[in-house]
């Protein structure tokens, strides 16, 4: 079976950035593919009773995905004409003030909960939990290039069964972590307002822009958090706040990277090293069994 290194899995702005552990081969995922679902019935297949399968009109992309600051930048920065779709998505929701914050855009309030109460039953198959970011047409995502975590490590089926879900799990953790002092840094970078840089998480899934009344066509207020207050003199101006954020980003390399993100960055980078050394050995054996047997995993 042949491979790939992580870091080829990952947004290309991480190439440099990212520790060396990415550059580490794993198996490509072969049995996952965006443009043959393994998760769909095919025309005319029978269904399996018991089976789980999604919807061509959603397939897994019923999950709404934050997208950081500087990340909605490298699209917005971007002149490459196939991402057309995406950035006119992206810059809509700008326009709207559609759940924008300085850290990124995030999710609609209410989200977060109805995806846990519907994800039983509804994930792969409801289109009220559907990514606004999923092309329904050509069934792809209109931001591939800077794929979210959990959608750049989301497997149906890994190659490696359960140590491939536990690695990769551990991967989307650290990197979730690593956009949100991305984040941070480049709005503390700005000399943004310490409470506004801490309002949001990208590691939590509990971030909704409560502080920003102004978000989802509402009346900015008066107070303190106000939508002018919090965004200061790039109120008006979002989309040039998040292309300043992707150049700053753009600037950092390992060094800076490994300064600024402190203990937890190092935890959870170890933690992804041990999964990958189980997930490994793993497929040592099974690309052993296999050969030796002559049989399909």
């Amino acid at each position: 079976m042949s491979s790939k290194k992580v870091i080829e899995f990952l947004p290309e702005l991480y190439a440099t950035l990212l520790p060396e552990f990415f550059k580490n081969p794993v198996p490509r995922e072969d049995l996952t593919t965006c443009d043959s679902c393994c998760m769909c019935s095919r025309p005319g297949e029978r269904r399996e009773q018991g089976k789980t399968y999604y919807s061509p009109e959603t397939k897994c992309c019923t999950y709404y995905p934050p997208v950081p600051n500087y990340m909605v930048g490298v699209i917005l920065s971007d002149e490459n004409s196939a991402f057309n779709e995406g950035k006119r998505r992206l810059r809509e929701r700008i326009e709207k003030h559609d759940t924008i914050t300085p850290q990124g855009l995030m999710r609609p309030a209410g989200y977060a909960e109805q995806f846990n109460q519907e994800y039983d039953n509804g994930f792969g198959v409801n289109t009220s939990l559907l990514c606004p970011y999923f092309t329904t047409a050509e069934g792809k995502c209109g931001i591939w290039e800077i794929k979210p975590p959990v959608c750049a490590t989301w497997f149906c089926r890994s190659v490696d069964g359960r140590y491939g879900y536990n690695f990769w799990t551990a991967v989307s953790r650290y990197l979730a972590h690593v956009e949100n002092t991305l984040a941070y840094y480049a709005l503390y970078t700005l000399n943004f307002d310490p409470l506004t840089i801490m309002a949001y998480s990208f590691e939590s899934e509990e971030n909704v822009p409560a502080l920003h009344p102004g978000h989802n066509g509402q009346q900015p207020d008066s107070s303190e958090n106000s939508y002018e207050s919090v965004w200061g003199k790039w109120a008006g101006k979002e989309e040039d706040l998040y292309k300043e954020t992707f150049h700053i980003i753009k600037s950092l390399n390992r060094s800076d990277l490994d300064a600024i993100t402190g203990v937890r960055h190092t935890v959870l980078l170890e933690q992804v090293n041990k999964t990958y050394i189980v997930k490994a050995s793993f497929h040592r054996a099974l690309t052993w069994y296999t050969t030796k047997y002559k049989k399909k995993p």
